[in-house]
């Protein structure tokens, strides 16, 4: 049984046997800490990063001009596949208007705000129920 009180990271309160941390290199919180000689961070972020800068700066505004262009003539193709048209169409929908949310986001941001103690702005529950009786009672 472990002296030390379990921690949020999941370590329960032990250090792994054979941890290749030093004493120190953990803070108070169960994380590395400042310095620490294996939590790094990603040793390829910064080459990401540079590739990525380059890429955006070379990019012009005829270039995406183009793009959408090319995905407008494969939507309106007859000869392209229909997977294909579908694809051009949700391409030029999710970068123009951005993804479409889940169908259950408002379902799970009432359960999200029932857990938290949050009284809703509007109740959906008492809208779908009279919504439900005028539909009975117009039928």
């Amino acid at each position: 049984m472990s002296e030390n009180p379990p921690t949020s990271n999941g370590a329960n309160g032990d250090e792994p046997s054979g941890s290749r941390l030093g004493d120190g290199e953990r803070a108070a919180n169960g994380r590395f800490a400042a310095g620490n000689r294996v939590g790094r961070g990603n040793p390829l972020g910064g080459v990401v990063a540079r590739k990525r800068t380059a890429m955006l700066k070379a990019i012009r505004r005829k270039d995406v001009r183009q793009a959408i262009a090319t995905l407008r003539a494969i939507m309106s193709s007859p000869t392209a596949k229909d997977s294909d048209r579908l694809a051009a169409a949700r391409e030029v929908l999710d970068r123009g208007c951005g993804k479409a949310a889940p169908a259950d986001y408002d379902e799970r941001i009432e359960r999200l705000e029932e857990s938290a103690g949050i009284k809703p702005e509007f109740d959906w529950n008492a809208y779908r129920r009279t919504a439900e009786a005028e539909k009975k009672r117009t039928s």
